[in-house]
């Protein structure tokens, strides 16, 4: 602010600056917001997906090695019989 403005002047503009900035600046911070917390709702359900899916690789392969340890079992047994 210049100095030549005085006291009233100042609070003047000051009072416009803060009446544009809440006109301006807090919409747009407020979508940008929700647009933060959409996308990370997105994120989200992308994880919980991945999980999902990690779930029934691993549960896949779980089963896959438990019927090798069967087979296994039963290799052992003949051969030691």
């Amino acid at each position: 602010m210049s100095k030549n403005m005085n006291k009233k002047q100042k609070e003047e503009t000051i009072e416009v600056f803060a009446e544009a900035f809440h006109d301006v600046v807090v919409p747009v911070l407020e979508d940008l917001k929700k647009e933060l917390k959409n996308d990370i709702n997105r994120l989200d359900d992308k994880v919980e997906a991945i999980n999902r899916r990690l779930i029934q690789v691993t549960d896949h392969h779980s089963e896959k090695i438990d019927n090798h340890e069967k087979r296994i079992g039963k290799l052992e047994a003949k051969v030691l019989n």
